[in-house]
């Protein structure tokens, strides 16, 4: 009886944590996200509710111009909505027990935080990006009005940066309940999954483990760290070019000026961005292709392979150089080549995975579920997706971790050779081949160490968890 109250009460805390962390959240949107030298502060909800309007700016002390702040902002209103909603629902799971409560709780937290990063996704030419248009306020000769971009000293503030962080809170803590409750069950419940089984294999490998978790501090370090830097991903200050390592600039700046730290984050978004979405694009087509294959043998099997054996036979690091080369000769705009670099290594990286899942399915397509799913009238359709397909997933998930690996190193690679990525986006790989000169080489190591060292620990890591994958989803290796 006690041993039940003690687990009621730990529900109860997580519950409770859970709803003072969305509490918090939603109070951080008073403080302010933008901090304008000489002007007063703008918080969050100031951006809220001036999307669809200009806020003028007026100086508090001293002349100055009138700044107009126009919102972009639409994500940071989808944002607090999502923590609002998850609010509601841990003070409803307080109230009334339902296990759909803590699964939606997770997904509106995890939402609202990706959200958020999405506000962050990208700053320009200066920090105020991140959220708003900052124009200054003109008179012309003949009267009329006319407004510039404001070149004004701009960070963002305290609540823009304390929302990075204690954003991932709530999700915690939802997640917490959720296991919380998979342990309650487990009590009652003696029957175990091959994903039960597998997770806890995945748990006892320690390098599994290190892997996820350095993945974890890259991806929030990328995508929720610029919020922190007083620098934008494309300002500029010849003034301060390739300056050592100092308290300012963390690691240095680069050839015109650029704050590296910074970049570094904004490059290690576009090389981790491409390295999933690529992966992503092989998975689809090649599970799709090979399920198609697998089931329907004869000559669907040998049409399918053969197109398979012409993707395989092609050269893949010529043909990769040879398309870079192409979007250069068609002056692509480097925003746009990142999609294409996407495609390029998704589309033909698939043929392998096709060729795993075609062999996997060509023995469960004879064993006897699929012989109820006969009986049954199921469309092959049906039989293939809902049935075959989801029977390899462990080897399609293994396979895909492993390949994310090798997608940044392509990407790295073709960025490297200038035929990637193109400046001034950043990525990993064109962050090292803006170094030129032997000089730089030799004596301005902050200028290519730091992206090279971030190449070398995400694909370890990557590697580390694929590995552990790997051996969680053998039979062989279950003890």
């Amino acid at each position: 009886m006690k041993r039940k109250l003690l687990q009621y009460m730990n529900m109860k805390v997580l519950l409770l944590l859970g709803l003072i962390f969305s509490v918090l959240i939603i109070i951080i949107f008073a403080l302010p996200f933008i901090v304008i030298k000489k002007y007063a502060t703008i918080n969050g909800f100031d951006l809220i509710f001036s999307i669809s309007k200009r806020l003028e700016l007026i100086p508090v002390s001293g002349s100055g111009p009138v700044l107009v702040l126009i919102s972009n902002s639409l994500p940071l209103l989808l944002s607090v909505l999502m923590y609002t909603f998850t609010t509601g629902l841990f003070i409803a799971y307080m109230y009334k027990n339902k296990k759909s409560f803590s699964n939606i709780a997770i997904l509106t937290a995890f939402l609202g935080y990706i959200l958020y990063g999405v506000q962050l996704s990208d700053t320009g030419t200066s920090v105020v990006e991140f959220f708003a248009v900052l124009l200054m306020k003109q008179q012309a000769s003949d009267g009329s009005v006319i407004f510039k971009i404001a070149q004004q000293e701009v960070t963002t503030g305290i609540g823009a940066r304390l929302l990075a962080i204690i954003g991932m809170l709530p999700i915690f803590a939802a997640i917490a309940v959720k296991v919380m409750e998979n342990a309650k069950r487990k009590k009652y419940d003696a029957i175990q999954t091959p994903w039960t089984i597998a997770f806890r294999q995945f748990k006892r490998n320690k390098l599994a483990l290190v892997g996820v978790g350095i993945l974890f501090v890259f991806v929030i370090w990328c995508f929720y760290g610029p919020v922190f830097s007083d620098f934008a991903l494309l300002e500029t200050k010849i003034s301060v070019a390739k300056q050592k390592p100092s308290l300012k600039y963390i690691l240095g700046t680069d050839a015109i000026g650029r704050d590296i730290f910074t970049r570094l984050m904004y490059g290690g978004r576009i090389s981790l961005t491409v390295g999933f979405v690529a992966v992503l694009i092989e998975v689809l087509i090649g599970a799709s292709i090979g399920g198609i294959s697998g089931y329907y043998g004869g000559k669907v099997d040998n049409i399918l392979m053969r197109i398979v054996d012409v993707f395989l036979s092609l050269p893949y690091l010529p043909v990769v150089i040879i398309l870079g080369t192409v979007m250069s000769d068609l002056d692509i705009p480097p925003q746009k080549r990142i999609y294409f670099v996407m495609l390029i290594l998704g589309f033909l990286g698939w043929p392998y995975l096709a060729r795993l899942v075609r062999g996997q399915i060509l023995s469960l397509r004879e064993q006897e579920f699929m012989l109820a799913a006969e009986a049954l009238g199921l469309s092959d359709k049906r039989k293939i997706f809902r049935h075959l397909i989801p029977n390899v997933i462990p080897q399609i998930i293994v396979t895909a971790t492993l390949g994310i690996g090798g997608a940044i190193l392509s990407e790295s690679a073709l960025s490297f050779l200038g035929l990637g990525v193109a400046m001034p986006y950043p990525s990993w790989g064109n962050m090292i081949q803006a170094v030129r000169d032997s000089y730089d080489f030799a004596y301005r190591a902050w200028l290519w160490i730091p992206p090279g060292i971030c190449i070398f620990i995400t694909v370890l890591a990557i590697n580390f968890v694929g590995d552990g994958l790997r051996d969680a989803f053998d039979p062989k290796m279950k003890r």
